[in-house]
């Protein structure tokens, strides 16, 4: 895949759920959600059944992006006595 691609659409999913055979896949907006539904969903679905040994269905979905989530947690503070 192209960098051109992968970076606008790709690179900030993230796997939510993989139960009873259903994948959900989160993402950051609606415009990615359809990019990867309608050119990705196949390939994936074929990808993971070879991968997991079952078939699978791949759903993608707009999920909110933690804020925190890149940044480091501070030092704790000492205990006061």
């Amino acid at each position: 895949m192209p960098r051109a691609s992968f970076a606008p659409w790709v690179r900030d999913t993230r796997l939510l759920t993989c139960e009873d055979g259903l994948v959900t896949i989160g993402v950051r907006n609606q415009y990615a959600r359809d990019w990867l539904d309608n050119r990705l969903t196949s390939t994936v679905s074929r990808l993971l059944a070879g991968m997991l040994n079952r078939s699978v269905e791949v759903q993608f979905v707009v999920a909110a992006q933690d804020a925190d989530e890149n940044e480091v947690d501070p030092e704790p503070e000492p205990d006061e006595p």
